[in-house]
């Protein structure tokens, strides 16, 4: 099957358990056969634009012929399209929110979309991503709730880990892998600083996958030749979950803004203990020393000793940690009881409307 999509997985399940769901989406989107499978209504098509009138009105108009209950609303141009449209509907408006950023009080655009009056209920992927609307907005308190965005270990069952013997570092490495794409939230100049600086012979190495890590400005931190030594830069893969399995750890330096970010809950899915930095929305991942390990955001030393921490655990007790972490995504970060909290706000919100 297609790479797992936690959010439209979201609204399987809800079909699943007796709603009627009709999604809008882009005509050549890969789950479109798992929607139908599920019996689940596709129409193809998406806004391109946002706010664009011809779409607003295209939206009006499936409003007018399916009557539905809820409009869930998930990225920008459908939030800013689908709130224009619904104006004067009967219909209760609900947006998703996973970045704990750039939504303040006094910026004009917030109010075309999660400040909008015509907003009935906010999804917060983390309690960090409500607190930060809820500080930004007194308009908005009432309006959000703090669904985590579920998972669940089968989803990870057939990932067949790559052979280590193959990966590009030596044998005898305790391995911390990375994926992320080049955008400065993700902390990379930190996570090279903190490498830098670890000692001639600690065993870390590091495999870092995702487009644009391997830029002269992250490099040229590496200063000598055991740093540069221990990292290893592959790009984008499709294949990046084997080579998480294959790993010992899993590590993000991330500074603000993730919510809580897919990369480690799919590292902890397959049973790898996270190194995270202490920021909101992603520290309700981890439990300190029980399923991972801590640092202070922006800060290299930190960084160093949880890396160390890490390397210095045996590879039984970093096993433990990371069936440590598999059992936090079975129980408070799981997808079945994300789908129950939606289907509680559905029912909640149908009945005040």
């Amino acid at each position: 099957m297609t790479k797992v999509n936690p959010e439209a997985e979201i609204f399987i399940s809800l079909q699943q358990i007796g709603h009627e769901v009709v999604i809008c989406t882009y005509p050549d989107s890969e789950y479109t056969p798992r929607f139908e499978a599920a019996g689940i209504r596709v129409i193809p098509w998406h806004p391109l634009k946002k706010g664009n009138p011809k779409e607003v009105r295209k939206i009006r108009s499936l409003l007018d012929e399916i009557q539905p209950d809820c409009l869930f609303l998930f990225n920008s141009k459908a939030i800013i399209t689908g709130i224009q449209a619904a104006i004067g509907k009967d219909v209760q408006v609900i947006l998703y929110r996973g970045y704990s950023a750039n939504i303040h009080w006094w910026d004009p655009f917030a109010y075309s979309k999660f400040l909008h009056p015509r907003v009935d209920k906010i999804i917060c992927n983390s309690i960090g991503v409500q607190r930060h609307i809820q500080r930004n907005s007194l308009f908005v308190k009432d309006k959000t709730i703090t669904i985590h965005k579920g998972h669940k270990l089968e989803w990870y069952q057939n990932i067949k880990a790559h052979d280590r013997s193959n990966l590009p570092v030596k044998k005898d490495s305790v391995i911390f892998t990375c994926v992320a794409n080049d955008r400065r939230m993700k902390g990379i100049k930190y996570l090279m600083d903190a490498i830098n600086q670890l000692p001639a012979e600690n065993k870390a190495a590091f495999v870092l996958i995702g487009k644009g890590l391997d830029q002269p400005k992250y490099t040229k931190r590496l200063t000598h030749t055991e740093a540069r030594n221990r990292v290893h830069f592959l790009g984008y893969r499709k294949d990046a979950l084997e080579y998480v399995a294959a790993s010992d750890a899993f590590i993000l330096t991330s500074t603000k803004g993730e919510s809580i970010t897919k990369a480690v809950l799919e590292a902890m899915g397959l049973g790898i203990p996270p190194v995270i930095t202490d920021i909101e929305g992603n520290i309700e991942l981890v439990e300190p020393e029980k399923n991972g390990i801590v640092v202070r955001s922006k800060n290299p030393n930190s960084i160093k000793e949880g890396i160390l921490k890490m390397c210095q655990l045996s590879t039984q007790e970093r096993h433990e940690m990371g069936k440590a972490s598999q059992n936090r995504i079975a129980t408070v970060l799981s997808h079945e009881h994300t789908v129950k909290l939606y289907d509680s706000l559905i029912a909640k919100l149908v009945k005040l409307s």
